[in-house]
């Protein structure tokens, strides 16, 4: 963990806001009894505590993350859950100084909901008494892979992200059960109406820099056909990735080894290069202006533009899909994936179709070749090459302000907002927004 902090201090990712790091599975003694739930002490010989000390040393902005299980085991059957343990645990993570819980559902004794209420009430309480005190809130990530449409409810459960697909798999497409980016993307697109300001659908970790060697690189949907042999994303399909999460709010988790001597998980017959990230990786992963898509205040995701997209059809590689995120200042995102592994035409957008006023000048900038321009109508995407995403920010040249932010921090919040953790008037942008439903005048 030291070495993986160090990597990340080096190549800026800290201070680019990859902040906090988790530990997965295992990282307890081996143990069936709840009561007993402590950390490996051959692992961790400082304790948890002392691995946050170690952190700090790196850089005083890293947080510990740690996880546990909403059952009798976790997933890996290798240390016992939390559930009927909740508030002895979460006593027990506070004291070492964690600051974020992720909470699978492996070995079940109880509904999703129950489940996660259980523990997201011991949660709330944690963070009334952090508030007291000052300190930053514990992050409670739900993870039951979406299954039981966790949008609905889970926010209400106490989580601030949860799980809306299977685990992420190093592919550029993939399926239901083993998603690559297109495939995650499509099971979260037509969601955007239920996430906001402290509510997010999470596409789970990122594969950038994994180059077929790590943990995600196995088990892909074409992982049995291709020899057990894959060779990861391209520069392109890494860049749509960051894009793609970043225009649907989803929480950046990253899963390459970047120690000065990586050790591979995939693929074992192939050298393994030295290090793993390259700089096409590091550039994608830190540019500012996709991460300030990401972290907009306004915490939205964006919207699936399907009467614009070419490439409904879910799993589909061949099409474009033509994305609108709200963002502060009046200002929109307006992003453009190619589907397909071929060079296409991309769209040509009229301003009024991205809930813009035709009329108005705005300034337009792609985000990853850094060039600016004016639009007034329309937007010419141009030509996108293979598995290429596009995104520009639009700013009208007359500010404007037409949202503003709900409070949807609190836990049940009854605050009036559209599910997408915003205020809205009765008519925005032409539109009116009713249980989640949009209707266009």
């Amino acid at each position: 963990m030291v070495e993986i902090a160090k990597g990340m201090q080096k190549y800026g990712l800290i201070d680019a806001g990859f902040n906090t790091i988790v530990l997965d599975d295992a990282w307890a003694e081996q143990t069936t009894d709840k009561a007993a739930l402590t950390y490996d002490r051959k692992k961790f010989p400082s304790g948890i505590s002392g691995l946050k000390a170690d952190l700090k040393k790196i850089n005083n902005k890293l947080k510990v993350g740690i996880y546990s299980d909403a059952g009798s085991m976790t997933c890996e059957n290798y240390q016992p859950g939390s559930y009927g343990f909740e508030a002895a645990h979460i006593a027990l993570f506070n004291e070492w100084g964690v600051d974020m819980l992720k909470y699978d559902y492996c070995n079940s004794q109880a509904s999703t909901k129950v489940s996660y209420t259980q523990m997201g009430d011991v949660i709330a309480k944690l963070n009334e008494q952090r508030k007291a005190e000052g300190y930053i809130p514990f992050v409670f990530n739900i993870c039951e892979w979406g299954k039981t449409q966790p949008w609905l409810w889970d926010a209400e459960a106490g989580g601030s992200r949860w799980r809306a697909t299977s685990d992420a798999r190093e592919d550029w497409m993939g399926n239901n059960s083993r998603p690559g980016v297109m495939a995650g993307v499509d099971e979260v697109r037509r969601l955007w109406m239920y996430a906001g300001v402290n509510r997010f659908n999470d596409l789970d970790m990122m594969c950038i820099g994994l180059h077929g060697l790590g943990g995600p690189s196995n088990n892909t949907a074409g992982h049995q056909v291709n020899g057990g042999k894959i060779t990861g994303l391209t520069d392109a399909q890494a860049r749509s990735q960051m894009s793609l999460w970043c225009m649907l709010a989803s929480p950046l988790a990253l899963t390459c080894d970047l120690r000065e001597t990586p050790m591979g998980e995939a693929n074992s017959g192939q050298t393994m290069p030295k290090p793993l990230i390259t700089d096409a990786d590091v550039k994608t992963l830190t540019n500012t202006e996709i991460l300030a898509i990401n972290q907009d205040v306004l915490g939205q995701q964006a919207e699936y533009m399907e009467n614009l997209s070419t490439g409904k059809t879910n799993y589909s590689a061949t099409g474009y899909d033509v994305y609108v995120k709200d963002l502060t200042d009046g200002r929109i995102a307006v992003s453009v994936t190619n589907r397909s592994t071929s060079t296409l035409n991309g769209p040509v957008l009229q301003l009024a179709d991205l809930y813009l006023a035709a009329d108005t000048k705005y300034t337009c900038r792609e985000v990853w070749t850094k060039t600016e321009n004016v639009v007034e109508n329309p937007l010419n995407t141009g030509t996108l090459k293979a598995c290429e995403t596009k995104v520009y920010v639009l700013t009208p040249q007359t500010p404007t302000s037409i949202l503003c932010l709900s409070d949807a921090s609190s836990k049940k919040s009854s605050a009036y907002y559209d599910l997408s953790g915003r205020r809205v008037t009765k008519d925005h942008k032409g539109l009116t927004i009713h249980n989640g439903i949009k209707t266009v005048k």
